[in-house]
């Protein structure tokens, strides 16, 4: 989490400069599968540090997303190119 929260940082998505206030927010207000609460330290040590393991599980979580946000692309142009094919078919049933 604290990598996430460092490549946010670094590419502007988060603009706060106070990353000890920063970083304490997160540790206050969010949790992680195996951490019901992540302390504030833990937070600093991997935002800090730079470790290839961090960076290649955030690389596999980001694409991940990217690949869920392409198949829930992909049903909602499904349906919505269904819901036009009956649409315009529509008026032609009759005929």
């Amino acid at each position: 989490m604290g990598y996430c929260i460092k490549l946010l940082c670094d590419t502007g998505m988060f603009t706060n400069l106070n990353k000890t206030e920063l970083l304490d927010f997160f540790s206050e207000f969010f949790a992680s599968v195996k951490q019901p609460q992540i302390s504030a330290r833990s937070l600093r040590k991997n935002f800090y540090n730079d470790d290839a393991s961090a960076a290649a599980g955030v690389r596999d979580i980001l694409i991940n997303l990217l690949n869920q946000s392409k198949k829930g692309l992909s049903v909602v142009m499904i349906g919505a190119f269904s819901f036009c094919d009956f649409i315009f078919y529509l008026p032609f049933m009759g005929q």
